[in-house]
């Protein structure tokens, strides 16, 4: 009878994990390493679990799930957190965060399609608290760096044989992944590689939201990471920066009627930075003072 039973609760278990297994919408695949990296512990290579890019390598070369991970010898340090997969300088680091201390929270528009915006958030320690950067390649002779700020980037993660297309967007064919990566890293690529104009405007936020957004901000790196669908119109960079800055400061501060209300949502949505869209909804809620910015280039 306990061997019946003993053999039923591991059959529901394993039935269990590949039920749960098949609603992952990126799954490990050793297959899907990036080449360059090849002894990198902490890649986390995997493909696409759904829809038209089923079986696809996720490009783990340009696009990596962080995870809060432990220092290896070390017992954890209150107000620290230790991210993997932190890009930087086109290489990936083991990045110390200090939490306790931001200094400033910005929001960063990157042009991508005249029109068209990337969003995503920046936040800036003191530089005699600095994020603390280790290589996480092995055969790599790279002296620890230090950096003084961490940009947080939704994005929807298009296959390594693909580029990002509104088309696939639209049809919900990417995951989100949530990158963390730095200020010096989009200078490089966006602004020096790609040519892009990228604007920067400082959230008007106490220190205490400042360290509640960060702490949210890294919690949904492992929660949504990778594992939510990528939706041009609801669920896309500028969303996701929403989703946690209302959490922090509340989304509304006045009850509109109905279809104001859905306008709201809809307005969100919409990563532009002209009279309507993301940048009209952060002038409107009194979250950054200053229309222009600055571009993210000093």
């Amino acid at each position: 009878m306990i061997n019946i039973l003993g053999s039923a609760i591991f059959i529901f278990s394993l039935l269990q994990a590949t039920f749960l297994r098949a609603e992952e919408l990126a799954v490990p695949s050793a297959l899907c390493r990036c080449d360059s990296v090849a002894a990198d512990e902490l890649e986390g290579p995997g493909q696409i679990n759904f829809g038209a890019y089923n079986g696809s390598c996720v490009d783990t070369c340009r696009f990596r799930k962080s995870v809060v991970i432990a220092q290896k010898g070390l017992k954890p340090v209150a107000g620290k957190t230790v991210l993997s997969n932190y890009l930087h300088k086109d290489a990936y680091w083991t990045a110390s965060i200090p939490t306790a201390v931001v200094k400033n929270v910005q929001v960063g528009f990157e042009e991508f399609i005249p029109g068209i915006f990337h969003v995503f958030l920046i936040f800036q320690f003191p530089d005699d608290q600095p994020v603390l950067l280790k290589s996480q390649s092995p055969a790599a002779k790279v002296s620890p760096l230090r950096t003084n700020n961490l940009v947080i980037s939704a994005e929807g993660i298009p296959p390594k044989a693909g580029k990002y297309n509104l088309f696939d967007a639209y049809f919900e064919r990417y995951p989100i992944g949530i990158r963390a990566l730095s200020r010096e890293q989009v200078i490089e690529y966006s602004v020096d590689k790609l040519k892009h104009k990228v604007q920067v405007y400082d959230l008007a936020l106490s220190h205490a939201e400042a360290g509640e957004l960060l702490q949210l901000a890294i919690e949904s790196i492992s929660q949504k990471s990778f594992q939510t669908k990528y939706r041009l119109l609801t669920n896309n960079c500028a969303t996701s920066i929403f989703d946690l800055i209302d959490t922090v400061v509340g989304p509304r501060t006045v009850k509109a009627p109905f279809y104001l209300d859905w306008f709201y949502r809809l307005e969100r949505a919409l990563p532009i930075s002209g009279p309507l869209g993301t940048l009209q909804i952060f002038l409107s809620r009194n979250l950054i003072g200053d229309p222009k910015g600055r571009p993210i280039v000093d």
